[in-house]
């Protein structure tokens, strides 16, 4: 949660919060509370608008499926149609459960013995006065700048309270971490018990003939089909030299299979696909990085240590009337190479016209916020135009295998170091890239993060075990909506 902090720097360019059902008093009601350490309502409400804002940069885009709009009380918006629940429920219940783990880390962190320190007071006061800076600039008073953006009950104590809470938290978090240490022998077992999650190959693959389950076919009928399929595929296999014979050899198949137009009308008849979903199918039969399952017998074939790279084969299945296809290009292997963990804001050449242009003003963006990882994090939750957008940017365990050429060459410099930013051109756009760590050896270092992974959380449930929290649900269902009616 540490980079959420940083979200509520740029909430106001984000999230529609207006001002909203002004409740001033000195003392605010208690929402949550472990041993030691109490939230109040106000916090509460930050913490809220933490995962408002959060949830906001990853989802936007898909707002209007999703029967949920930002500039109306949450209150007022279920779920969906026929649900009772609201937005606000939604976003209450996982304010609850991000505020429980900070209570619980900074619960661990006074046992270890964890206080703040100097550096610790100066990035809360420092991040305060941005706010402050943020109001001049509007032309309005701090509490009530916060108040109006933040949420009715925030003022600037509010938030270095907040801070103080979740400082102290990560500093339970890092302890933690810190005692995960395994043995080569634990790592290689947990390797043994999850095997495909790290056993991979890859390969091609195309069915024919029968790509469903038969349903009232005879058993003459079925014969027939499995026939004509093992023609088909027989003629298929024998052509193929490569990648690119398979896939032009696939792309035959299924024009010999289907009617393909330039553009599929709605009232299109059954094996009528537009050359789009052409292109699907026959990428469809690349399988990259594909894992090893071991209780599937097909798998057994394809995943054998005696399988080599270029080397195609056929499986029969006459119960289906098909035969399917296989082309090796990589066999089984495992990652035990060097891997990268790193953030990274992908931006297109296809969405944007001035695409270097735009790609400096985000890191200028960043500059000027402080160069801080948990704000690259939020721009790449803001700007991303992939898939890791959804984590912040985050890729653990890159190999150099998986990157961009010239990604992989910075990535892998052996002088590269945490906190090194780059720009680098690549096929299809730009990677803006903040650089974390780098790990020896691909699997353990994947296996050290899912077993501390584990690990992490059964700390969090013994803790939640010796200091209780405490939640009073009616007091939080009652506060003011952080948008405004």
């Amino acid at each position: 949660m540490k980079r959420l902090i940083c979200l509520i720097l740029c909430a106001a360019a984000c999230v529609c919060i207006l001002d909203s059902c002004k409740k001033e008093q000195t003392e605010r009601a208690v929402v949550m509370e472990t041993e030691n350490f109490k939230i109040t309502e106000d916090l509460f409400q930050y913490y809220m608008n933490l995962n408002l804002s959060s949830f906001y940069a990853a989802n936007s885009a898909y707002f209007q499926y999703m029967n949920f709009d930002i500039t109306k009380p949450l209150r007022s918006q279920t779920l969906g149609e026929g649900s009772e629940e609201t937005w606000f429920d939604y976003f209450a219940e996982n304010t609850k459960k991000s505020v429980a783990e900070d209570l619980l880390l900074a619960e661990y962190a006074k046992e270890m013995n964890c206080s703040l320190d100097d550096g610790d007071r100066e990035e809360i006061e420092k991040n305060v006065k941005s706010l402050e800076e943020q109001a001049k600039e509007a032309g309005r008073e701090t509490d009530e700048y916060i108040k109006a953006n933040l949420g009715s009950l925030i003022s600037a104590d509010t938030v270095r309270k907040v801070y103080e809470i979740h400082l102290l938290a990560e500093k339970g978090r890092a302890a933690v971490n810190a005692s995960f240490d395994y043995t080569d022998e634990e790592l290689e077992k947990y390797l043994n018990d999850n095997y495909s999650d790290f056993y991979t190959a890859d390969y091609l693959t195309l069915t024919v003939g029968n790509r469903e389950t038969p349903v009232g076919i005879s058993a003459e009928e079925l014969e027939k089909t499995f026939e004509k399929a093992y023609e088909t595929a027989v003629k298929i296999n024998n052509s193929v030299k490569d990648k690119e014979s398979f896939l032009s050899a696939a792309e035959d198949y299924y024009r010999s299979v289907y009617t393909v137009v330039k553009e599929k009308p709605d009232d299109a008849e059954e094996g009528v696909i537009s050359e789009e979903e052409l292109s699907s199918l026959v990428f469809d039969c690349i399988k990259e990085k594909a894992p090893y399952k071991k209780q599937d017998s097909t798998d057994a074939l394809i995943f054998s240590e005696d399988r080599a790279a270029g080397e195609h084969f056929i499986i029969e299945d006459k119960e289906m009337g098909s035969c399917t296809l296989y082309f090796i290009l990589s066999p089984v292997s495992l990652d035990d190479g060097p891997t990268v963990t790193l953030r990274n804001i992908f931006l297109s050449s296809e969405k944007h016209e001035q695409l270097e242009k735009d790609a400096q003003n985000i890191v200028d963006e960043w500059t000027q916020k402080g160069q801080t990882e948990d704000m690259f994090a939020y721009l790449a939750a803001v700007y991303g135009e992939d898939a890791s957008k959804q984590k912040g940017g985050l890729v653990e365990c890159a190999g150099e295998d998986e990157m961009d050429e010239a990604v992989a060459k910075w990535c892998f410099d052996l002088t590269r170091k945490e906190g090194d930013c780059t720009m680098i051109n690549a096929d299809g756009g730009i990677h803006i890239l903040y650089f974390k760590s780098r790990a020896e050896t691909g699997w353990k270092e994947q296996a050290r993060l899912a077993m501390s992974e584990g690990g992490y959380n059964e700390k969090l449930e013994s803790l939640s075990e010796t200091h209780p929290v405490t939640v009073y649900g009616d007091l939080i269902s009652q506060m003011p909506e952080i948008v405004s009616e």
